[in-house]
This record gives structure tokens, sequence and C-alpha cells, in this order.
């Protein structure tokens, strides 16, 4: 069973979008530049929940 204190450490295609605040065509834009990293597990894309930390990290640099 997971602790709802945990952080997850993988989010689906669907959380990070709603998280980032972008499209899925936005996001699959990004993933096939190579500026979001992913895993695929089976058919299932996942990407690590640090990304989304490191690409906010990244904007606010540039803004």
């Amino acid at each position: 069973m997971q602790n709802n204190n945990q952080e997850k450490r993988f989010l689906t295609v669907m959380e990070f979008c709603a998280m980032a605040r972008i499209g899925r065509t936005t996001f699959y834009r990004l993933m096939k530049a190579g500026i979001i990293p992913h895993t695929r597990l089976g058919s299932r894309i996942l990407i690590a929940s640090e990304v989304i930390n490191n690409l906010a990290e990244k904007a606010g640099e540039k803004s």
C-alpha cells in the first residue's frame, strides 16, 4: 500500500500535463525534442517527478 504522504516517483502524461499546465500535444512535441526526459513501461510513458521541478528551475533562470 502506498503512503499518502509519500511523493510519487513517476507521473503519467496526464498528471505531468496538469502540473505543468500544458496540453498533451505540447507535451509530446517537447518529449520528441528531447526537452522532457521520459521512460516507457510497455505502452505507458512515465516521467520522473523531479523533471517538472528541473523544468521550473530552468524556466525561472531564463526569465
